[in-house]
């Protein structure tokens, strides 16, 4: 499922929130008694971490680009030789290791002093954007991303008009109509599509004449008796609309638990609370310009 917005709109959209994002990402520590120091330093490159004395003493630097996940980066800082690095995660192990939050050498020198490092979980933000993404897709039963649709089988109704549930078109490549067992396909002067809409009509006579009439057919009446292939939805998303689906992921990591639109269940690998069919204020106007009306 293509995003309306990408993680990193949101990232930028919660900074103008006065309020924190950063939530723990994992716990450090030097667990060697014999150690009489050890510090962790986080870069923009990857981490630093230091022992003096003990087991192995020595600095070792841990690069993001080689360890790019949460998992990885653990179990790369438990395997540094004399094996007295320990660590307890937080986030998904799915997350980017990048996206720790700089920090300056900090003892980590026994349990007592076990730090947690602060990481900016770029994990559960593409969560929650593809949650939004979902909602509103699902509640304007359409979906905005450009994609091709092949083969897509529809019921005709008895009318001139086959609306499609993906808008606008960019590209109409054929439709068929299924007679006696077979599909036969429509030839381009039975049907006019209304690109910006999403809307077949089916005529019987192609009027190249704009001002001549045109006459009108009926898409035969029966299930899944029209196959139709296009490609439709936005190259690009307009601005508007992911400013609506960051709107409402954003909503959806402050308010959570504490709204009482929101009801608890499970986002991706997190416990988390998210609204429910209700919408916030405000946001039913906004989604309505964005619906499929003739579906609703």
């Amino acid at each position: 499922m293509a995003r309306l917005a990408s993680t990193s709109q949101l990232m930028a959209h919660l900074r103008l929130d006065s309020r924190d994002f950063e939530v723990d990402g994992m716990d450090i520590w030097m667990n060697d008694s014999a150690a009489t120091a050890a510090t962790i330093q986080v870069t923009r490159t990857g981490m630093v971490l230091t022992k003096t004395g003990g087991t192995s003493p020595g600095a070792t630097t841990l690069l993001f680009a080689t360890y790019a996940t949460l998992a990885t980066l653990a179990t790369a800082i438990e395997a540094i030789t004399g094996g007295s690095w320990l660590v307890t995660k937080y986030a998904p192990d799915a997350s980017t290791s990048t996206s720790f939050c700089f920090l300056a050498a900090t003892s980590v020198l026994g349990y007592a002093n076990r730090y947690p490092l602060q990481i900016v979980d770029d994990y559960w933000l593409g969560q929650l954007m593809d949650y939004s993404t979902d909602w509103i897709q699902r509640w304007c039963h359409r979906v905005f991303a450009s994609a091709t649709y092949t083969s897509q089988v529809y019921n005709g109704d008895g009318s001139a008009t086959l609306v499609l549930p993906q808008y606008p078109v960019t590209t109409f490549t054929s439709i068929y109509e299924l007679v006696d067992s077979t599909w036969t396909a429509i030839d381009s002067d039975g049907y006019r599509v209304d690109l910006t809409n999403g809307i077949v009509y089916r005529v019987f006579q192609w009027a190249a004449d704009p001002w001549a009439e045109e006459t009108y057919g009926e898409w035969t009446e029966g299930r899944q008796n029209l196959r139709a292939t296009y490609t439709a939805g936005y190259a690009t998303i307009p601005s508007e609309l992911q400013r609506l689906a960051l709107d409402i992921a954003a909503d959806v990591y402050y308010q959570a638990g504490r709204n009482p639109r929101a009801r608890s269940d499970k986002l991706g690998s997190y416990a988390q609370s998210y609204f429910d069919t209700e919408l916030a204020p405000g946001y039913k106007e906004r989604l309505v310009l964005w619906a499929r009306v003739e579906l609703l």
